[in-house]
């Protein structure tokens, strides 16, 4: 199976990030930040890579769910 590691090498700033669209790109984005390995396959399906590749699994909806964000906002200083 054909993958692609996620292209951002450089840090992504807390505006950057603010300033997405919400989604499963700025999902992908934002695993990342959480220190995951994350992958597009040919499919183009963002994936988080487990070490194994029938258990890899899509990221959290952290744009979405609040519950699944928190542990970002803490990490950004946005927490309360």
């Amino acid at each position: 199976m054909a993958f692609t590691e996620l292209d951002w090498e450089e840090k992504v700033t807390k505006e950057e990030i603010l300033a997405m669209k919400l989604g499963k790109e700025l999902d992908a984005q934002l695993a990342k930040l959480l220190g995951k390995l994350v992958y597009k396959n040919r499919e183009g399906r963002w994936l988080i890579r487990t070490g194994s590749r029938s258990l890899d699994r899509a990221p959290l909806p952290y744009s979405t769910d609040i519950s699944a964000a928190w542990p970002i906002a803490v990490k950004m200083g946005l927490g309360l």
